[in-house]
């Protein structure tokens, strides 16, 4: 009974389809048969070498689909990375606008003609416009509450802290004890007292110009009207000899005692400084003389001389401008950590070109003059020293137009502070350097 299932299965496993590989392993699975050597064995050789290519085909498929889904990922990452760098750029600009404020405000930055808003018309054709005194800060310290703009003077900070680095790492390999640029920084502001009695000599001439225009303009309405032009142009005769002598003594005496450049320099500018604030001062309130009048002497709203006292001429010689007026916009009271810091980045900033001519330039002429020199080593010598000369150039005017002025501005509670100005003219932005 068995033995014909057995034949029957065999017989149904012959004549069976190609698509029946499948079944015939089952039942030989099921009853433990052998099968004999023949047609069935060869289909189904055939049907493992069609399944076998029908796997390596989902395999390929099954690669690019991976492939796919990889370049889909990246597409997807590209895109949002662009996306995050718009999204932050935007932020960036957002911060940038809400901290200067609107396009309004970012153009009187720039607009000559808002610019010169402190300019009061002419009274008259042909002269020049008068100045008008107000309460603003100087353009840096505007600029530097903007946080990406304050990064301008955090890279220089660095600066100087590399340049620093630099010159103790050579002193202590050199000499093998650091010299910090001190040796540099005494011998330029070397014979100090020299220069201070220079300059009390210059304090005392310029007060003395107070007292005699003083007494020039209380006694010139005392003058018979005969006389009255002889007694103008003796005491403008004066004031010539005054200027000549506040020109020349000054530098008498500093060729005189040999000063060293930075001493020299003190002497000079002290020197041009009180001779304009000395002009401006007799300029401003010449015509006040002119126009005085014996009888309005008598008016409570004037005082008996013309000419202004001298707590305001005292103040006007240690404020922070050149043009004179009686009376100054003023601030609450004085900021002696902004008087501090102020003082602390003037010295930080002679450090620092101290140690732009130890390191960068002092060895470009250190041997100047021992040898025959030639056009090339000039032009080299030139193009060598043309960045730090022009570091040295940004430092002064930081420290001169911006930090020193800021703060005796700051001590005498003056509150105009825009001691320079960003202008446009002809399409070119310039910075003009001014002290009105």
């Amino acid at each position: 009974m068995k033995d014909n299932r057995r034949k029957r299965r065999r017989q149904k496993l012959i004549v069976c389809n190609e698509n029946d590989v499948n079944s015939v392993e089952t039942a030989i699975a099921n009853e433990n048969a052998e099968l004999p050597m023949g047609r069935a064995l060869w289909k189904i050789d055939s049907m493992d070498q069609k399944t076998s290519e029908q796997f390596s085909s989902k395999e390929f498929i099954m690669r690019d689909l991976s492939l796919e889904r990889t370049r889909l990922k990246l597409k997807e990452l590209q895109s949002g990375f662009i996306d995050d760098m718009e999204e932050k750029m935007q932020r960036v600009l957002a911060d940038v606008i809400k901290e200067v404020g609107n396009p309004e405000n970012d153009q009187k930055l720039f607009d000559e003609s808002l610019n010169c808003l402190d300019k009061m018309k002419p009274t008259r054709e042909g002269t020049l416009p008068d100045k008008q005194f107000l309460t603003r800060n100087s353009l840096l310290t505007d600029l530097f509450e903007i946080k990406h703009i304050r990064t301008i003077y955090h890279i220089f900070v660095a600066i100087l802290i590399i340049l620093f680095l630099n010159t103790l790492i050579y002193d202590l390999t050199d000499t093998g004890r650091p010299k910090f640029g001190f040796g540099l920084i005494l011998w330029n502001f070397g014979d100090i007292k020299t220069v201070i009695m220079i300059w009390i000599c210059m304090m005392a001439g310029v007060f003395s110009l107070y007292l005699m225009f003083h007494f020039y303009a209380s006694n010139r309405h005392k003058v018979p009207l005969k006389h009255l032009k002889l007694w103008d142009q003796c005491w403008l005769v004066a004031f010539i000899l005054y200027v000549c002598a506040l020109l020349y003594f000054p530098l008498a005496s500093l060729l005189e005692h040999n000063l060293p450049p930075a001493s020299s320099l003190i002497v000079l500018m002290e020197k041009i400084r009180l001779m304009m604030k000395s002009y401006a001062f007799v300029r401003n309130n010449t015509p006040k003389v002119l126009a005085y009048q014996p009888k309005d002497s008598n008016n409570d709203k004037q005082s008996h001389s013309p000419c202004p006292g001298f707590s305001q001429f005292l103040y006007y010689l240690f404020a922070p401008t050149l043009v004179y007026r009686d009376s100054y916009p003023r601030t609450d009271s004085v900021r002696w950590r902004v008087v501090a810091w102020s003082f602390t980045e003037v010295i930080g900033i002679i450090f620092y070109v101290s140690f732009i001519f130890e390191r960068l330039l002092k060895f470009q002429f250190e041997h100047f003059g021992k040898s025959r020199v030639e056009s090339k080593d000039v032009i080299v010598s030139i193009f060598n020293t043309m960045m730090p000369a022009t570091l040295a150039m940004l430092c002064a005017f930081f420290c001169l137009l911006h930090s020193w002025q800021n703060a005796f501005a700051e001590m005498l509670c003056f509150a105009d502070r825009m001691f320079y100005k960003v202008c446009a003219k002809n399409r070119i932005n310039i910075c003009e350097w001014k002290k009105e």
